[in-house]
């Protein structure tokens, strides 16, 4: 089901959506929610609290494996190289963004890599990442079809390619009543953190970032659980679509072909 969509929302979660954007704004960039100067204390607070890395250090900052969800065509992960972290790792669903954000760093910043991928389903081993910063990839997922299985199998797959101990930081203008049951689905094991970002002009929104902590254990238990998880995510969304339509038949509204197959 496609939550954004019930309400007249863009569809966020179709990664043609995406191509089409990307092309369209080919050789700009843009920056969701929050650029790195609203985060780059959050980062580092994080990243100091692994013990590999210590604050009175910096040889650790090449070594440090992050990954940048859902990069599109944000320059978090130039401003990372910047700073010194340049095992920065940035994957998108969009083939043309990679490209894009691919060909504008390969001389500057060659270390970083980009690559074409689904958050759903990555292709990294297990235990790679110490950082991952998903900013506002979450909101888009949530903005699509299927949106909470969605969610739960990339939770599933940020979980897996983090080390233990490693630190998942998700930007996100959602509240904490409509995102903290995605990070506490049974297949998780994780300890969640909330923290705000006040906005700097008080017309602006207020933003959120979830921290979850990988903790021992957690690749058995999301072996263990996740079949349930998605089973019971299922069954909850038939009875809300189940729901939904019987008040637009309550409100007259007609329910067309298309929505009868989506019910069914």
């Amino acid at each position: 089901m496609d939550y954004c969509n019930l309400n007249k929302m863009p569809n966020y979660g179709d990664p043609q959506y995406w191509e089409d954007r990307y092309k369209e704004s080919a050789g700009k960039v843009f920056e969701w929610l929050e650029d790195f100067s609203a985060i780059e204390s959050l980062i580092f607070k994080f990243l100091s609290e692994n013990p590999l890395f210590p604050e009175d250090s910096t040889e650790w900052k090449k070594d440090a494996k992050i990954l940048n969800l859902g990069c599109g065509n944000s320059t978090i992960a130039e401003d990372l190289y910047d700073k010194g972290l340049i095992s920065t790792v940035n994957m998108d669903i969009s083939t043309e963004v990679i490209k894009q954000m691919s060909d504008r760093n390969l001389e500057k910043r060659p270390e970083l890599q980009w690559h074409v991928m689904d958050v759903r389903e990555m292709t990294y081993d297990d235990n790679t990442f110490d950082l991952i910063i998903d900013k506002s990839t979450i909101d888009a997922i949530l903005c699509g079809d299927n949106a909470f299985i969605n969610t739960a199998q990339m939770m599933r797959e940020c979980q897996r390619v983090l080390k233990t101990g490693g630190i998942y930081m998700g930007i996100s203008y959602g509240y904490p009543e409509s995102r903290v049951l995605h990070y506490k689905r049974a297949h998780l094991h994780m300890e969640l953190r909330v923290f705000e970002i006040q906005p700097q002009n008080p017309k602006d929104s207020l933003h959120y970032v979830y921290v979850c902590k990988k903790l021992e254990g957690a690749d058995e238990i999301s072996k263990q659980n996740y079949e349930k998880v998605e089973n019971d995510i299922r069954e909850d969304e038939r009875k809300m679509i189940e729901l939904y339509y019987k008040q637009q038949k309550s409100k007259g509204v007609g329910v067309g072909p298309a929505d009868q197959q989506q019910q069914e």
